[in-house]
């Protein structure tokens, strides 16, 4: 079996435990433990925290070797079995949420060896191949969530969680191509790399912020939405049509993902990611003004495919093959830096949609320059 299968078996398994395990997490620690919002938004917070320590990637990968920094994704399943222990919803959240760091360097470390494994001119298509389940598999994660509680009870939860967890990580482990060098990056290559790639990484937090505003606002327009569409239905049956709408094109992922890379190799990934970045702002207002069942068609539009493969493919084409895993840690460090921006906005009482949909458009506007600036200005200098 070919390595490549073999990786997009793991990504869909990996992107399956962390289905159940956000999908648990926020309705226990919100829901079952009575921490209400504020714990919701810690849980958030603190794994857009951890997440930011991908910074340390590619100092990890140069102790360690790149092969083993994958093996570090065994760590995730340490804080994700204390936290059965735990009661406190505030305590729960800031412990569960340290699996996000030992996440973000095992997985800088495998998108090395993807882009490794793919040549220059097909690097979307291969990375839509690898990562074609990984939207499948978050979203069956998330409907059987309940149905592992049924069967399983909540220790039911954290063991499914854990098993697949590890299964993921030593399949990615023992098939971490063997051509690939033991790297060793130097702090001067990080200073150099952070450097380079700056405006483009700043570009991304602005795009990253834009969806994660969305996302915020999505919960409550979608839940009318579906009030007003289905009168008189089971308070489960609500639930569930709410699951299955509020995964966003989760769906129809594999395709978005194989059409994502397509249009990367075909036009480039600076053309994709700036039409990635109009439509989110263009999605916001239209979303923002929409009511019945306008906004649930626009939420099912398969935007993050589009990013996420266009901009790491951008990243793959700006650094050489050492300077991998640090640049893919520095593209989730800046990601967790455009999360952590909409936790300022978490604390008003009410957001304006016109203000912030002003800023917003100011957001994507400068986010376009900052990665035309990233592009080019190697080309000018």
């Amino acid at each position: 079996m070919r390595i490549d299968l073999f990786y997009a078996m793991a990504t869909m398994l990996v992107n399956f435990s962390w289905g159940v395990f956000f999908t648990f997490m926020t309705k226990y620690i919100g829901v079952e433990l009575g921490g209400g919002e504020a714990a919701v938004v810690l849980f958030t917070g603190a794994n857009w925290f951890y997440t930011l320590l991908g910074l340390f990637a590619g100092k990890v990968s140069s102790t360690i070797g790149e092969r083993k920094t994958v093996l570090l994704g065994l760590f995730c399943s340490i804080p994700i079995l204390l936290g059965y222990f735990i009661t406190d919803p505030h305590y729960l959240a800031l412990t569960v949420s340290i699996a996000s760091f030992p996440w973000v360097l095992s997985w800088s470390a495998v998108l090395k060896a993807v882009f490794s494994l793919s040549s220059r001119d097909n690097m979307g298509r291969y990375y839509g191949k690898i990562t074609i389940g990984s939207g499948l598999g978050f979203f069956l994660g998330s409907i059987v969530t309940g149905l592992i509680i049924a069967v399983l009870g909540l220790s039911g939860v954290y063991v499914v969680v854990v098993l697949t967890l590890t299964v993921s990580y030593l399949i990615y482990y023992y098939k971490y191509p063997t051509f690939i060098s033991e790297s060793r990056v130097k702090n001067t290559s990080i200073v150099k790399i952070t450097i380079n790639l700056l405006p483009a990484l700043i570009s991304l937090s602005l795009i990253v912020f834009i969806r994660e505003l969305l996302y915020s606002l999505a919960p409550i327009k979608l839940n009318n939405s579906i009030e007003a569409l289905t009168l008189h239905i089971p308070k489960w049956l609500e639930y569930t049509i709410y699951g299955l709408i509020y995964s966003g094109g989760a769906l129809i992922s594999p395709v978005a993902r194989i059409i994502a890379g397509k249009l990367v190799d075909k036009y480039g990934p600076l053309s994709v990611y700036i039409s990635v970045v109009l439509s989110y702002t263009a999605l916001y207002w239209a979303f923002g003004y929409s009511s019945g069942i306008i906004p649930v068609i626009l939420w099912q539009i398969p935007l993050y495919p589009l990013l996420d493969t266009s901009f790491n493919v951008f990243v793959a084409m700006k650094l050489s093959s050492e300077e991998l895993t640090s640049g893919f840690g520095l593209v989730y460090a800046f990601t967790a830096i455009g999360g952590l921006m909409l936790l300022p906005l978490l604390l008003l009482n009410e957001l304006n949609i016109v203000y912030i949909g002003i800023f917003v458009s100011a957001a994507g506007i400068l986010s376009i320059l900052l990665i035309l600036l990233s592009a080019y200005r190697n080309v000018i200098s």
